[in-house]
């Protein structure tokens, strides 16, 4: 898996005849670039001997306006027991929407359980070497202790709802691990490097260098990983130009996936169907009017950057670049991100593995009896009813 610079369709000439195969989307195209045409992409290589079955799905791209980029591959083939999946994701460090990608990224994790998912690429975040939340102590002990970058800590874990349309990598290291822990995911790179290695930086530049790559799997799947280490760049002496070809070092990953022979004593699973979580928020907290304006006012700022991605997007429709469904699932993601940002800054999503999720306020629970009874609300009272009526109308 690679980032690229090419069109969504090309094929390189060299990688076809070399018996490979190249699934790959991309961002919209740069005006009067001399270096690349397209600003970046995210792509899979895979042997075509191997018999791999590749089944691509777009997440995020240049035909949704998107400045990021996520796509997801589910691998299949005879021999193997079952399917496997991984989600390239590509972060651009000088664009907002931040948190909407990494919301967009976690959804992507449900799955069959048997089915292991893998998240690869390079999201431009910095996570130091903080533990993922969700691990207990004992799943700590039990897995190899992660070497990271200890001069790149992320944001504390209290931080604010980001706000800036150009968050730091250390507030997109904090959304990356709020990511991990909703999907129960960790980290792999670092974890296998040979005993006192250097630290394992997947980017270099000049004297500067950081881990801003990753490769995870969920916890229930870490027993599959092998290997998970990163190759060091090649010395001046090797190479056939002075400078390096790319500034980011390659991550290597080995998983023993099981396969058809070695798998019929697994015992045989039912037909696993499951919907997607629907995403919910604490929409009774407008009853506050303070939550209530600064929604409002979230939502008339991001509305006016919708129109001008819509009126992009309806420019790529008559010009031929997209077509009808495209074009409508793409003003879909944009309208729903809109609204996903305004209700994640403003209200707080209720996670949908607490059934009895509460609403705490906008800011702490009240901390009297008869300060809680003047704070109880329904969804059915009049003022919200009035409020959510306003909203939807705007």
């Amino acid at each position: 898996m690679t980032e690229h610079h090419l069109s969504s369709t090309f094929r390189p000439v060299e990688i076809v005849e070399s018996g490979w195969s190249i699934h790959q989307v991309a961002r919209v195209q740069k005006r009067r670039s001399r270096q690349h045409e397209y600003r970046g992409g995210v792509a899979i290589l895979t042997r075509d001997e191997t018999g791999l079955h590749v089944k691509q799905t777009r997440v995020m791209d240049g035909s949704s306006a998107s400045p990021h980029q996520a796509v997801s591959w589910k691998i299949s083939s005879d021999t193997l027991a079952h399917p496997f999946h991984i989600t390239g994701m590509y972060m651009s460090p000088s664009e907002g929407m931040v948190e909407e990608f990494f919301q967009t990224l976690a959804k992507q994790n449900n799955l069959p359980p048997n089915e292991p998912h893998v998240y690869a690429g390079d999201n431009n975040s910095h996570v130091g070497e903080e533990i993922e939340a969700h691990l207990s102590s004992q799943e700590i002990s039990k897995l190899p202790e992660r070497v990271g970058d200890d001069k790149h800590p992320p944001e504390p874990p209290q931080m604010p709802f980001l706000d800036s349309d150009r968050p730091s990598s250390k507030q997109r290291g904090r959304v990356f691990l709020k990511m991990l822990e909703k999907t129960h995911h960790v980290i792999l790179n670092g974890r296998f490097e040979p005993k006192n290695s250097p630290t394992p930086y997947t980017w270099q530049q000049n004297e500067k260098a950081s881990i801003v790559d990753y490769n995870t799997i969920s916890k229930e799947h870490f027993h599959l990983v092998k290997s998970c280490t990163v190759i060091p760049r090649s010395s001046r002496k090797s190479r056939s130009t002075p400078k390096p070809p790319t500034d980011h070092n390659p991550i290597l990953l080995l998983v023993a996936m099981p396969t058809v022979d070695n798998s019929q004593e697994e015992p045989a699973q039912q037909e696993y169907i499951q919907r997607p979580p629907r995403t919910q928020y604490h929409s009774a907290r407008l009853k506050y009017n303070n939550v209530l304006q600064k929604f409002k006012t979230i939502m008339e700022g991001k509305s006016e950057e919708g129109a001008e991605r819509l009126k992009a997007l309806k420019l790529d429709l008559t010009q031929g670049k997209i077509d009808a469904d495209q074009y409508a699932d793409s003003a879909k993601t944009i309208l729903v991100s809109i609204i996903q940002h305004a209700a994640q800054t403003t209200l707080g999503q209720i996670d949908s593995r607490d059934r009895l999720a509460r609403d705490d306020g906008p800011e702490r629970q009240p901390d009297s009896e008869e300060a809680l009874k003047t704070t109880k609300y329904s969804s059915n009272d009049p003022e919200i009813k009035n409020a959510k009526s306003r909203l939807q109308a705007a």
